[in-house]
């Protein structure tokens, strides 16, 4: 059987691409999780809002909000060589929010 390194921004879509590989093929798949206290056009609404960006920034270790390429740094990281005996990874990317 051969072993195929992979990043997945969705924990299902690596549970499901294990189950389903129509190349027989182990799965070996990390995810990078964010969570909302990220600055995108998406969020900015959130980030705007003076009270509400305090209230998130004092429930969070870092005590500011991530940028995409907080994400992005980490998914290039579980993809590279760098990673190479890291398996099943659900590297969670949220300034230490959940470690609470």
């Amino acid at each position: 059987m051969r072993c195929v390194r992979g990043v997945s921004f969705s924990l299902s879509s690596v549970f499901s691409c294990s189950l389903y590989s129509p190349f027989n093929l182990e799965t070996l798949g990390n995810t990078a999780n964010e969570n909302l206290d990220l600055k995108t056009p998406m969020t900015a609404p959130i980030y705007e809002d003076k009270e509400t960006r305090e209230l998130i920034n004092s429930m969070t270790p870092w005590g500011d909000w991530g940028l995409a390429e907080d994400v992005a740094k980490c998914a290039v990281f579980l993809a590279s060589d760098d990673a190479a005996y890291v398996t099943g990874l659900p590297m969670t990317i949220d300034g230490g929010y959940t470690a609470q």
